[in-house]
């Protein structure tokens, strides 16, 4: 977990926030349309997929799945987070290492 932090906080900008939620990291990306979110969500999938972490005499390679949403005017802060939650509950179930943004 902290190798894939420390690549997530290295590649979203000085801008942007990462950090836990219940499900995983939480990233907070301004500026989005969905689709640069989505493009964000693949990139830094790829990016996480290139380390690989040193297991017992062999190497562990890192999936990320990524669930994303667009603020709302309306939003709260919980509402944000469910809905990105939901929408990586959406990628979790189309596979292993997907992105999907609600």
């Amino acid at each position: 977990l902290c190798a894939t932090a420390r690549t997530l906080a290295k590649r979203i900008g000085p801008d942007n926030a990462v950090g836990r939620s219940e499900l995983g990291f939480l990233m907070i990306l301004k500026g989005c349309t969905g689709a640069t979110l989505l493009e964000s969500a693949i990139c830094l999938k790829r990016l996480v997929g290139l380390e690989a972490v040193p297991w017992w005499g062999g190497k562990l390679t890192i999936t990320l799945s990524a669930g994303g949403t667009l603020a709302r005017a309306e939003d709260t802060a919980d509402a944000l987070v469910r809905r990105a939650e939901e929408a990586l509950n959406v990628s979790m179930k189309i596979g292993v290492s997907q992105a999907a943004i609600v």
